[in-house]
């Protein structure tokens, strides 16, 4: 029983070490991991306000751009309803 003792805190020894060595390089890899998230947050953040922004602009024209093109498909209808009925049945140019 007294040599298993030995062996086990001999590797205990060794064991507490190693993960302390792993603790330490596991640490610094997250402070990194950080610090560079961090730094991405920092200069991202403008640059995708900015593209936020732009695309609810794109969204207005592009609502505004289908209002117009119904108007005109609408408009270009009744044309060439009016054009159609008329008794000397005009060609649209």
């Amino acid at each position: 029983m007294h040599s298993h003792q030995k062996n086990i805190d001999e590797a205990l020894k060794e064991t507490s070490s190693q993960l302390t060595r792993l603790h330490d390089d596991i640490r610094r890899t997250l402070e990194k991991v950080t610090s560079r998230e961090n730094y991405l947050n920092n200069h991202l953040d403008q640059p995708l306000i900015n593209f936020r922004t732009s695309q609810d602009h794109l969204a207005e024209v592009k609502e505004q751009y289908r209002q117009a093109s119904g108007g005109v498909t609408e408009r270009t209808r009744a044309l060439t309803e009016v054009c159609c009925s008329h008794p000397l049945r005009m060609s649209v140019v």
